[in-house]
């Protein structure tokens, strides 16, 4: 059931119906998951691979109502945070039941994503306590799942090991990766297979917690690393602190982009930032807004963010809370989080360091 407040609900409602005052729309039309799930903080999916909700909240000038099919409307009333909207029931036969109840020229997600976005990303008190609580089970999972971890075993073994620790926690895993020392030196986006983790292995997962997705990464060694192995994951840490650093109220995703590729250059890994994306603002998508060269989007309290910087065979990676004043909150972490200082010019970092096994 979702955790988001009554209070909360309304407020965001509030804000939809401003929007669509303000911008003199005939009403407004929202149907995508991440949207629904930003306002009420439930699940409106029953297919999790979807785009499209299995309801609609039109909001007009004057209020809001959710548009729904008889299957669904009392289990979302009940069990997914559906409150201070009436709804609109429609036979899940009607192929048209769901648009006919909007009224005429109503704009929809797609044609207001650019003010939608601005919405998702400031959250709410609600939002934060559920993304705080998201983040520590989300650690607790994945670390949990990793110190469990044998040499032996397949990478789809670990990655189900890992779903199934999400799944008890109330967290869906929309992004589940698992790598082993081989395919771990040749790919960034390591989609499980049956090839064994050997003598090391990177972990990362993407949790979908009452619509929030948050991410994390954990990278997991039997017995002592390498040396050459642990300079790379130095290295990367250190970019990881100098993104951290730029990661302040005002700055824009490519302004603290630039700050991580100037330190890749630093450690002697110029090009590493080409070969995979960095992370950017987190929050109902598992990245809202990636962080690019041009990227004019700016960070601000309230917003989630998730770095990933990667070398070649090691990634890092947890999601943070931006506060006042660009105070840092660390949400993927557990008290038994194995972690490495890093030294920047703004203090220093206790980033996430290997699970020795």
């Amino acid at each position: 059931m979702s955790g988001s407040t009554n209070n909360g609900v309304s407020g965001r409602l509030a804000k939809l119906v401003h929007l669509v005052r303000d911008q003199q729309w005939p009403a407004l039309a929202l149907s995508r998951e991440e949207n629904l799930a930003w306002v009420f903080g439930g699940r409106f999916h029953v297919n999790c691979a979807t785009v499209t909700g299995i309801a609609s909240l039109v909001v007009t000038s004057d209020g809001a109502y959710m548009v729904v099919d008889n299957i669904e409307q009392e289990r979302l009333v009940n069990e997914e945070g559906v409150v201070g909207v009436n709804c609109r029931t429609y036979p899940w036969h009607d192929p048209h039941g769901r648009e006919s109840s909007w009224p005429p020229l109503a704009v929809t997600d797609e044609q207001a994503e650019s003010r939608l976005l601005w919405l998702r990303c400031r959250l709410d008190a609600d939002q934060e306590a559920d993304a705080e609580c998201g983040g520590r089970l989300l650690a607790q999972a994945l670390e949990g799942a990793c110190r469990e971890c044998q040499p032996q075993e397949s990478e789809y073994v670990v990655a189900a090991r890992l779903a199934a620790r999400c799944l008890e926690r109330g967290i869906e895993p929309v992004v589940n990766l698992v790598g082993g020392e081989d395919r771990a030196l040749k790919y960034r986006h390591l989609m499980p297979t049956d090839a064994r983790m050997g003598r090391y292995g990177i972990v990362s997962i993407g949790g979908r917690y009452r619509g929030i997705v948050i991410s994390a990464t954990r990278m997991v060694h039997f017995g002592t690393v390498p040396a050459g192995l642990r300079g790379r994951y130095e290295a990367v840490t250190r970019v990881y602190g100098a993104f951290l650093d730029a990661s302040t109220v005002g700055n824009t995703l490519g302004q603290t982009l630039a700050a991580g590729q100037q330190h890749y250059g630093r450690e002697g890994y110029a090009d590493e930032w080409r070969f995979h994306h960095q992370g950017g603002v987190a929050g109902y998508r598992s990245r809202e807004m990636k962080a690019k060269p041009q990227s004019t989007f700016a960070i601000a309290e309230h917003q989630l963010l998730a770095w990933n910087p990667t070398i070649r065979g090691v990634k890092v990676e947890d999601t943070v809370l931006v506060h006042k004043s660009s105070r840092l909150q660390w949400l993927t972490r557990t008290p038994d989080t194995p972690t490495i200082e890093v030294s920047t010019a703004n203090g220093v970092w206790a980033i996430a360091d290997w699970m020795i096994l």
